[in-house]
């Protein structure tokens, strides 16, 4: 944009009221108006000013001899033509995808042709087992599979399969059900001469369940890997043989088969475990297979759970048949916080402080304020009835709300206690993130009581590599004592032999979502009593165990019996993209079929945004970009920035945006510190007047600074989190191997030069950032610093908010001067009132290309909420260049590849390159008026 149109670049107060210097007064309201009718005179001036704002649109500038250059550059390749017939090709081929129901679609899929009966190979199979059976380390480890509680169940449980399609077991965690069910399955089917005919699907909430699961049962039949048991995980798969095999896998590599083949017909059973997790791939499963059951009712269902809520899964199957199966190996003594501090005489939690200007800003601590009341309130009289059997010191350390947070060196000394004290085995330690179990693995590491001849420590969360994971399960000697760090991960599926001590530190990160802020958040809880009893059944594997519970008996009181589904506090974007790939279209009639029913209101959000963004088209139906991102496990948004930075050779700055957003900040604030924080964003942003931006220049920095081996002095002097920046690195490899498994990119490296012809393009990386945030837009109505002062005060508006703020945190917060009054954002926070988490500004043009609800006039475009003035030449470039790459799209869905350098895609992406290489836009309409302020 050039300087002199600009009314934001002016700081001497210009045109508007941008800096806010000027012999200009805001008119204030009339004299005669008093109480209400005040407000109400500023409410009908407000919106007369939004009047005000559409009528006078900025002018988009593109020069004439740039049109007829990319026009003559379309014409020349042939891009147009060539397009139209891929756009019948599409049609032709994917016709049934885009418009066909779900009855008309499995339709496909029935009736196929009945496999041959295969007498020499189930003959073959019996005598394997037979002969496997024989074996002397066969019999060795069938005795111990014989000691799990499950196993006196086995015949219960064929018989009740032999005489039901759906089963549901439930049993307490260590009972062996994941590993022993599949096996009794298997195993029956194959002695009764029928191997051939049994294909055994086992899922699993997480990857390495399903890797360290199958591995366990490969061993238990003395096997290897591949032959009748096998794994399935996203980007990696063991396949055992095509006949009288076993596959465990994650329940979103299920879903996906659902897409290609959604009678599964190559299963004779399905077991669905840990249904009781309720997440929202298994949730989304349960009303699948309810209504493929009545089109397959061969297909055997199992479902398994753990002991709570049971009755509730067998009301939505029919009220099938409960198989219960009780016990466990060893006890397991349960201790609290007020034993804890008492046995180990920890006396070290910090006393609150007030923070500066408390007093002055109440609203702002009354969440703080809030908790610490509820606190006082079952805490007082729990302690007053508890003081005769406790210390005096532990009575006051429990009355510290401080007590209940996650204390790093209370953790450090009670895991060096049981270490020094209690007899050998494992310690399992049960953290809410990633963050803590850092912190705790850096403090144990560093203690002078720790010594690496006498401790494994071992990190274990999903974002670590599966090799990795694997050591966990490795025995310890003796000599050593084995302490795991892990996160919800390990509550469930995953057993770890030696573990005799757990703690249960009660917290728990989980994703919730407001509906009225159409905001997702990550907060860390309380655990439910069932998470906590989970927890406790990790232990007495082996021998009788100990569950250090860290919260009191009072706090136990107020515990939620069960976790809340996670569909019911969850974005639904990607579950409707599920669902639309299996042409399940009335999806608001399929979400009241549920097991849990989301509000109306949250499934409108999720279909409005998708519509939005062009997967659905106004018909709800799924689109060719809606294709490619039903295929990408991720959510919707960041997957349509990771398709457009693969299409536009930006791959690395673009997936570091995507990580980021899809992760957490790696800024960490220090008490009294909060403005040199602000200061090292705004340093680190330079002039990108973007978060976004800001975090690829830290990715940028920090792996500079780690090729100079000074990484550790970077993230101290800027405030930066190096695990945190580590798992946004890793996250940028899983999104590449994604991307390379749908063939958009050549090669899993981020960095590779190909993918990345185009990543110094600031004005591409906007675009790109605006495609995949859209339709989160705000405009900017005023910029105003305060005088003598550094401070910048901004206005800004979405649709949905009349008046909102850049957050504190942002960079853009301390920015005095924008070349562009729109920004794109994916989160909002309301706290008082409500300001935007983070924000990239954008020039027109890219809303222009890829934004929504577009509709031309002899004056210009408009898109969405916003309008722009252009002739008419312009206006048809614009909407030429809009239509092409939508049938790019088409083209992609039909051959997925990398885009070829000198082909007709690459004119294409070069054209639209140098469309959003403009960031002229003349703000001269906007004229100054007394009553408004000039935003358009």
């Amino acid at each position: 944009m050039s300087g002199r149109n600009n009314p934001f670049r002016d700081g001497r107060g210009g045109r508007g009221r941008g800096q806010g210097s000027g012999n200009r007064t805001r008119q204030s309201h009339p004299p005669n108006l008093t109480g209400k009718e005040i407000g109400m005179y500023y409410r009908d001036r407000a919106r007369k000013s939004e009047d005000f704002q559409q009528s006078y649109a900025p002018i988009l500038k593109v020069p004439e001899e740039l049109i007829d250059r990319i026009i003559t550059k379309l014409k020349t390749s042939g891009v147009s033509t060539f397009t139209e017939e891929v756009s019948k090709e599409f049609s032709e081929n994917f016709d049934y995808v885009l418009g066909t129901n779900f009855d008309t679609f499995v339709k496909r899929f029935t009736n196929l042709p009945k496999t041959e009966d295969q007498k020499p190979l189930d003959e073959f199979f019996a005598e394997e087992l037979k002969e496997m059976r024989s074996t002397l380390d066969y019999k060795e480890r069938l005795k111990k599979r014989e000691k799990l509680p499950v196993y006196e169940r086995r015949d219960d449980i064929l018989r009740a399969i032999e005489e039901n399609n759906v089963i549901l077991i439930s049993g307490d965690t260590g009972s062996g059900k994941t590993t022993q069910v599949p096996q009794f399955i298997l195993d029956d089917v194959i002695s009764k001469n029928n191997g051939s005919k049994c294909n055994i699907v086992c899922t699993q909430p997480r990857r390495i369940s399903a890797i360290t699961i199958a591995e366990r049962v490969a061993w238990e039949r003395c096997e290897r890997l591949g032959r009748s048991v096998g794994y399935s995980i996203r980007l990696e798969t063991v396949k055992p043989r095509d006949n009288g095999s076993l596959v465990y896998c994650t329940t979103g590599t299920l879903l996906r088969k659902l897409q290609d083949d959604p009678l599964l017909n190559g299963i004779s059973h399905l077991i669905l475990d840990e249904i009781h997790e309720r997440n929202i791939e298994t949730d989304l499963l349960l009303v699948i297979l309810k209504k493929i059951h009545q089109y397959r009712p061969s297909l055997k269902l199992i479902l398994m759970s753990a002991t709570f809520a049971i009755e509730k899964f067998a009301k939505y199957f029919n009220n099938c048949e409960i198989i219960d199966v009780k016990g466990s190996l060893f006890p397991v003594e349960e201790l609290y916080l007020e034993d804890v501090i008492e046995e180990i005489k920890f006396n070290k939690f910090p006393q609150q402080k007030q923070p500066q200007g408390y007093r002055k800003h109440l609203k702002k601590y009354k969440d703080e304020r809030q908790s610490n009341s509820i606190y006082d309130d079952f805490i007082g009289p729990y302690v007053r009835n508890m003081r005769s059997k406790y210390s005096k010191q532990t009575m006051d350390a429990i009355l510290n709300p401080e007590s209940e947070k996650v204390n790093i060196d209370f953790l450090e000394s009670l895991i060096f206690h049981i270490s020094e004290k209690k007899d050998h085995g494992g310690i399992l330690v049960f953290l809410p993130g990633y963050q803590k179990i850092s912190d705790l693995l850096k403090a144990l590491t560093r203690s002078p009581r720790y010594s690496a001849s006498k401790f494994w420590i071992f990190p274990l969360h999903s974002m670590m590599q599966t090799s990795e994971q694997k050591k966990i399960f490795e025995p310890a000697p003796s000599h050593i004592r084995k302490v795991i760090l892990a996160t919800t991960i390990a509550e469930t599926s995953i057993t770890i032999d030696d573990i005799v001590y757990v703690i249960n530190s009660g917290k728990v990160k989980f994703t919730d979502f407001d509906v009225e802020s159409n905001c997702q958040t990550l907060e860390e809880h309380f655990t439910t009593l069932a998470n906590s009893r989970q927890r406790k059944g990790r232990a007495g594997r082996v021998k009788p165990g100990v569950c250090y519970h860290l919260y009191t008996r009072a706090r136990k009181m107020t515990l939620d019996l069960f976790p809340t589904p996670e569909i019911l506090r969850s974005r639904l974007e990607g579950v409707i993209l599920n669902l639309k790939v299996l042409h399940l279209n009335d999806v608001q009639e399929l979400f009241k079929e549920m097991l849990d029913k989301p509000s109306p209101e949250v499934v409108g959000n999720g279909l409005t945004l998708l519509k939005r963004i062009g997967a659905l088209d106004v018909n709800e139906l799924l689109t060719p970009l809606g294709l490619h991102l039903a295929r990408l496990p991720i959510d919707p948004q960041m997957g349509k920035m990771l398709v457009m930075g693969a299409l536009f050779q930006c791959i690395d700055p673009i997936s570091t945006v995507a990580s980021a957003l899809s992760h957490k900040e790696p800024f960490y604030t220090v008490i009294g510190k909060e403005s040199q924080l602000d200061r090292e964003k705004e340093f680190l942003a330079g002039d990108t007047k973007s978060d976004h931006l800001l975090m690829v220049n830290v990715i940028n920095e920090f792996r500079k600074a780690k090729e100079n081996c000074y990484e550790q002095d970077f993230a101290y002097k800027h405030f930066l989190s190096i695990p945190i920046l580590k798992e946004i690195e890793r996250m940028k490899v899983q999104f590449m191997e994604l991307l390379e498994s749908t063939k958009f990119v050549d090669s899993s490296n981020p960095q590779n030069s190909f993918s990345n012809l185009n990543s110094k393009n600031v004005n591409l990386l906007r675009a790109i950032i605006a495609a995949g945030l859209y339709p989160n837009v705000a405009f900017l109505k005023r910029s105003k610093r305060i005088r003598n002062q550094v401070q910048t005060i901004h206005a800004l508006s979405t649709p949905e908010d009349r008046s909102i703020k850049f957050h504190k945190g942002s960079s853009n917060n301390s920015q005095s001067s924008f070349d562009s009054k729109y920004f794109v954002f994916y989160l909002k926070r309301r706290s008082g009132g409500v300001s935007l988490l983070d924000s990239s500004m954008v020039y027109p043009m890219a809303l222009v290309i890829f934004g929504d609800r577009v509709s031309t006039s002899e004056t210009g475009i408009s898109v969405g909420h916003m309008n722009f003035k252009c002739n008419q030449k312009t206006t048809e470039l614009v909407m030429e260049i809009r239509r092409l790459m939508n049938n790019l799209l088409k083209k992609k869905a039909l051959h997925p590849s990398p885009i070829d350098k000198g082909s007709s895609d690459a004119v294409l992406l070069d054209c639209l390159q140098m469309l959003l290489q403009l960031d002229d836009v003349d703000y001269t309409e906007c004229k100054e008026d007394d009553d408004f302020d000039c935003t358009f």
